[in-house]
């Protein structure tokens, strides 16, 4: 799970429910609206997400997600 959500607690209270391992932090900095019901309008190039292991350690499947955002147009650290 990535939650993106505001505050900074919801990584940790998934992380105790489901297991570290299958949760990742993450943030994203995407400006849009919603134009009409279906449609969103990004008022941004280029959105930015930054995600990770909640242990700080690098991995395959973050990279791996990586890979998938930037495919997507986004830009991304670790």
């Amino acid at each position: 799970m990535l939650p993106f959500l505001n505050g900074v607690d919801a990584p940790d209270e998934l992380a105790s429910t489901f297991g570290e391992r299958s949760v990742l932090g993450g943030l994203s900095r995407i400006f849009s609206e919603i134009e009409s019901p279906g449609v969103i309008r990004h008022l941004n190039p280029g959105a930015y997400i930054e995600c990770g292991e909640l242990n700080g350690e690098r991995s395959s499947r973050v990279e791996t997600l990586a890979d998938v955002f930037r495919g997507a147009g986004s830009r991304r650290s670790q």
